[in-house]
């Protein structure tokens, strides 16, 4: 698969007697800076200290870590970016997002710089760091005499990772580090995209000798140590502490660690995940090994610069390594391991680890297509509507809703099913929910005329502007009166609501529904009231006065709420008992001052500090979601909120089951992503997607009958 576009920018800082020179070359054009450092040698160290060495509440927001990294970035990005070179990233990030596709930024130069963590670039003008969205990638390029064009390598049926992990000064043990990784990656295990193997014993005996094996048809692709660092005073350069053949422990050099990985053919990439960064000096060990790496010719290497908690290293390897084995770029790769972590552990954990390579596009491996297990996107079209791939499709389909094991997740896509295309949204009229594009220049026309013009077609930042100059009230009150509305249920809200009397008029025993939706309307609510179902309404509470903020609550039928205590949760919320609707992002309700909506950035940024599947949902409701496929209806992947869950999602499933998004015309970036997640695409018209799962459900079989 091919993946993304990226518009490529190349930033190259050198040193000239006292100051730096940052060459920036991007389509845009080219300009130079000279610029210093924003801070002395010592406060530079103190500030990189700090950051480096988290205490045990840096996960906050407000945290000094945190906030000392975001000043850090802040005077990083206005040392670097004068006005030319600003106006020059501006428009190439104007560019970008016009042409539909991300931005790489190749980072190159002097190693005091370029070991600097760049991932906390922060641009005060847009309040928000560079690199936190997954669709802007960050790489150290490594650009000498050796260099050469490095093709990626076809990989065929897995990516093979060799794991070395020393008992030698391991925290967790090294068990416990093992046992952590294959956890991890055990949805990708399963669906045969990666294989893990431990390298035991840990010594450099062992990894000769398996690196000695042939050198394709068992070759190892990527090399994963999590271990210790230190400076080796008799080479001068840094080593990775390993287990010795007599059982104490032993030295490599990131030198000679290279010139025996290189030797190995297939192998493109090594993870140095470090376990000792409090006991770092000024000189970073951790950079100073990845780059010997590189000089050692190792296509790429992956380090960190502060150290991961075990959950973070595991929420990484998982996103990272899918997205490697599917063929994409390992910035990119990088770029999806730091949103996954982001979205648990917050910003500085998430920046954690940092890549350097010599591979410019950064293509390490090419997934084979003749590969089993690779998810494929299933297509309708006008003349051959009963395509058999499809037709196997819905009868499966069918099947497994009657076995109550397939959740439907709703998009914004799935509230606009059967609504005409290219329909202008009325306001005063009750027929169809406005798209995002509609309410986005609804709420800023009523609430603020004069919004920045580049936050006039982003829907979180037009309310995130509005919140701030007007206050949530005004916003709360206008969303009030778009989704409040006694809006007529969709044919997708009214399939899903007759499903259980379909099921029930041919016999089959009856079953309650779960159903999930980003959504704030109650058009599911309102399907099924007609059709008699009694259910849970589950709603996340966004309102950050509110005594039950950052918690689900359940809204019930006197219009009374109640505050649901996480993974214990009510006994009686269970698909067992009842359908449940859950609404992740916050309801629309009676009254304007009882509605729930993550809206603005900063509900978004509180929503993903404060959820975690395990903890925050109903334990009934936990044990659904593991055991049942999952069908997405309405959504687009790019949309990085969505990622953020379904990252949580396969986390707590551990086990792989397949799922299906139906998306009509999908692009590449959304296949590529959906393919991450493991996820089948259904190209297909929503309506036409439901009408041909309604006849599917109404051509089973009476029970007994199959």
């Amino acid at each position: 698969m091919s993946g993304p576009e990226y518009l490529n920018l190349t930033l190259k800082i050198s040193r000239h007697d006292e100051v730096y020179k940052a060459e920036l070359d991007c389509p845009s054009g080219k300009s130079t800076t000279f610029f210093q450092l924003p801070v002395s040698d010592q406060e530079l160290n103190a500030k990189l200290a700090r950051i480096r060495k988290p205490g045990p509440n840096a996960r906050a927001s407000r945290s000094v870590e945190v906030q000392t990294a975001r000043d850090f970035g802040v005077e990083l990005f206005k040392s670097v970016f004068d006005k030319e070179s600003l106006s020059n990233l501006r428009d190439c990030i104007a560019q970008a997002a016009e042409s539909d596709c991300g931005l790489r930024v190749r980072l190159m130069g002097c190693d005091e710089v370029i070991d600097l963590p760049w991932e906390y670039l922060y641009d005060m003008e847009h309040e928000s760091y560079l690199f936190a969205s997954p669709d802007y990638l960050l790489m150290r390029y490594y650009n000498n005499h050796i260099s050469r064009e490095i093709l990626p390598l076809a990989i065929k049926p897995a990516l093979r990772v060799l794991v070395m992990i020393p008992n030698e000064g391991s925290s967790p043990d090294a068990e416990t580090e093992w046992n952590l990784l294959n956890a991890s990656l055990s949805s990708q295990r399963s669906r045969g995209l990666v294989t893990l193997e431990r390298l035991q014993p840990a010594t450099l005996s062992a990894l000769k000798l398996r690196l000695e094996r042939s050198p394709m048809e068992d070759g190892i692709h990527a090399f994963h140590f999590i271990g210790r660092v230190k400076f080796d005073d008799d080479s001068e350069e840094p080593a990775l502490m390993i287990d010795a053949d007599s059982g104490n422990s032993d030295l490599i050099t990131a030198g000679h660690l290279g010139c025996e990985l290189y030797n190995h053919q297939p192998l493109r990439l090594a993870v140095l995940i470090g376990r000792n960064h409090s006991e770092a000096g000024p000189l970073n060990l951790f950079g100073a090994s990845a780059r010997s790496l590189l000089e050692r010719r190792v296509s790429s290497a992956i380090t960190t610069q502060l150290e991961m908690t075990p959950e973070a290293g595991r929420a990484f390897a998982a996103a990272f390594y899918a997205t490697l084995a599917a063929g994409r770029p390992v910035d990119a790769a990088m770029a999806e391991g730091r949103n996954a972590v982001s979205a648990g552990a917050g910003l500085l954990q998430s920046s954690a680890p940092v890549l350097y390579t010599r591979v410019m596009n950064g293509r390490l491996f090419a997934r084979d297509e003749a590969a089993p297990h690779s998810p494929s996107v299933l297509k309708s079209t006008p003349s051959a509507p009963d395509d058999g791939n499809l037709g196997e499709h819905f009868s499966m389909m069918a099947h497994r809703i009657k076995e109550g094991l397939v959740i439907p997740f709703l998009g914004a896509g799935a509230s606009l099913c059967g609504r005409p295309e290219n329909t202008d949204w009325d306001p005063a009229r009750r027929d169809y929910l406005p798209d995002s594009s509609q309410l986005t220049s609804y709420l800023i026309k009523q609430l603020y005329p004069l919004m920045p013009q580049e936050s006039k077609g982003d829907l979180l930042r037009a309310s995130q502007f509005i919140c701030l100059e007007m206050g949530e009230t005004p916003l709360y009150q206008k969303l009030h009166s778009v989704f409040a509305l006694p809006y007529q249920p969709t044919p997708l809200h009214t399939l899903l609501a007759e499903i259980p009397c379909i099921l029930s008029e041919k016999g089959y025993a009856p079953f309650n529904q779960l159903v999930l939706t980003t959504n704030y309307d109650n058009l599911m609510e309102r399907a099924f009231d007609r059709a008699g179902i009694k259910f849970d309404l589950i709603y996340y509470e966004s309102k950050n006065l509110d005594k039950h903020f950052g918690k689900l609550c359940r809204k019930n039928s006197d219009g009374t709420v109640q505050h649901i205590e996480g993974e214990i949760g009510y006994q009686d919320i269970s698909p067992d008992r009842r359908s449940v609707i859950l609404k992740i992002h916050g309801a629309v309700h009676e009254m304007a001052d009882q509605d729930s909506y993550v809206i603005t950035e900063d509900d978004y940024i509180d929503y993903l500090t404060h959820t975690a599947l395990t903890t925050l949902f109903p334990v009934d409701l936990i044990k659904k979601i593991k055991e049942s496929h999952f069908l997405f209806l309405g959504y687009k992947l790019r949309d990085w909120n969505l990622r953020a869950i379904l990252r949580q999602i396969e986390v707590a499933r551990k086990l792989s089951l397949k799922s299906w998004a139906i998306q009509r015309a999908p692009d590449r970036i959304d296949t590529a992503m959906w393919r991450n997640h493991g996820v089948e695409i259904i190209d297909m018209d929503l309506e036409k997607y439901v009408d041909r799962l309604s006849k599917a459900l109404q051509s089973l079989p009476r029970s007994g009958d199959d």
